[in-house]
């Protein structure tokens, strides 16, 4: 049996977007290719289509933990524009590893509990941060402030999905997610494009059958118990 041996398939931005508009029926199946203007919404809708996707946590390859020396009487961290990486989304764990290497968790805080804290100055040994993402730089918020330079705060963080700039980028996405790419786009491009109410149901439906698919996939499986993020109703 012959086998191809390679892992590698890839799509570019304008073939989800030329596959979009086939979806359609504006463009022909055998071979028909998207004007100028069409590539230009095409390519709107499918960064306002992933970005949305961020506010569902559906993209568990765009977490990763970063590192943060604490340092004596520091009590934030910027998290950003000023390391190699954008600032992430959010933050979902984390611990101190203390310099002989033992990991202590530490509480994420809400906005409202950390506020609640009277001395927000007060020394000693962090267990607990707050994360306002903010704009353009993240800032950890440490409590207690570190009272030594000593240890390193560890967070799993959250980054956000790269954007489709040019023709030939390929998706911030594993191979999984191609289908529910290309079918969700149409469903975002049908309305527009004048389809009528019956393929546009047509489309919306597979939309969510494809995204319902990988969204199901995209998981974390503990010992006992998941949790996987409602999408529709």
């Amino acid at each position: 049996m012959a086998r191809s041996g390679t892992y590698t398939f890839t799509i570019t931005r304008d073939e989800i977007i030329n596959a979009a508009f086939r979806a359609i029926g504006v463009l022909d199946p055998e071979g028909g290719t998207a004007t100028a203007t069409q590539i230009t919404n095409g390519a709107q809708a499918l960064n306002f289509l992933v970005k949305s996707w961020q506010a569902h946590g559906l993209n568990l390859w765009k977490r990763q933990m970063v590192s943060i020396v604490l340092t004596a009487a520091t009590a934030s961290y910027v998290l950003g524009t000023t390391t190699s990486t954008p600032r992430p989304t959010r933050i979902l764990d984390g611990y101190v590893r203390s310099s002989t290497g033992n990991d202590t968790p530490i509480k994420i805080l809400s906005r409202e509990e950390y506020n609640r804290f009277g001395l927000k100055t007060a020394t000693g040994t962090v267990v607990s941060i707050y994360y306002d993402p903010q704009l353009d730089d993240g800032r950890v918020y440490v409590y207690p402030v570190p009272s030594t330079t000593s240890g390193t705060l560890i967070l799993e963080a959250e980054y956000p999905i790269m954007d489709f700039t040019d023709e030939g980028d390929n998706p911030d996405f594993p191979q999984e997610w191609f289908n529910a790419l290309k079918w969700n786009l149409a469903a975002e491009l049908a309305p527009e494009y004048g389809m009528n109410t019956m393929r546009i149901g047509m489309i919306t439906n597979k939309a969510k059958d494809e995204l319902d698919k990988v969204s199901d996939f995209d998981v974390e499986y503990g010992s006992s118990v998941f949790l996987s993020p409602h999408l529709y109703g």
